[in-house]
């Protein structure tokens, strides 16, 4: 015997609109949100990165903000102004066209800083027109060396000559990866 109810199809429960429109809208706000804050933190702490002639040009543009500079550290600039408030180093960097920037340095030096070397200065542009460096990164020389030019230790690293101080002829021919043939010693 059949009743009634069991003749009826059985529909489904009807969805409520939350469930149907949270999921996207939920997926939607996190990426938007997530877009937001990738946005925001990378323009909130953005560095100038400039060179000593563009911001010397706009040095009033800059002050109280976070600048990169990169230059050559000025011979005979370097003097230590510490007090007895810690270290205070001051130098000058300057570019090929014979611009200069005083850099106030509050920290112990690297130790590839010389005067003559290449440096990147970051920090906070002064109204006096110097940098209140906070990062000081010293650039080493490269270690490849230009043709015909003698390392440190009087090795010759360019082509061979007859005569060449440090140069030490082993026998051997471009591309040949045999050992040099040496000498037996005297007495076997």
């Amino acid at each position: 015997m059949s009743t009634a109810s069991d003749s009826v199809p059985s529909t489904p429960a009807p969805r409520s609109r939350f469930s149907t429109f949270a999921f996207p809208a939920l997926v939607i706000f996190l990426v938007l949100g997530g877009l937001g804050l990738v946005v925001r933190s990378s323009t909130a702490g953005g560095v100038y990165d400039l060179t000593l002639t563009e911001l010397l040009a706009k040095r009033a543009d800059h002050v109280g903000k976070d600048v990169r500079v990169g230059g050559n550290i000025q011979a005979g600039s370097f003097r230590d102004a510490s007090g007895s408030g810690g270290v205070h180093l001051v130098f000058n960097i300057a570019d090929a066209s014979g611009n200069s920037l005083e850099v106030h340095y509050r920290q112990l030096l690297p130790d590839a800083f010389e005067e003559g070397r290449e440096v990147i200065v970051q920090g906070q542009m002064q109204e006096d027109g110097s940098i209140e460096c906070g990062r000081l990164t010293v650039k080493c020389p490269s270690k490849y060396q230009d043709e015909n030019q003698t390392g440190q230790a009087g090795q010759y690293y360019g082509p061979k000559h007859d005569g060449q101080p440090g140069y030490q002829d082993t026998g051997a021919k471009p591309g040949d990866t045999r050992a040099p043939a040496t000498a037996a010693p005297k007495g076997l």
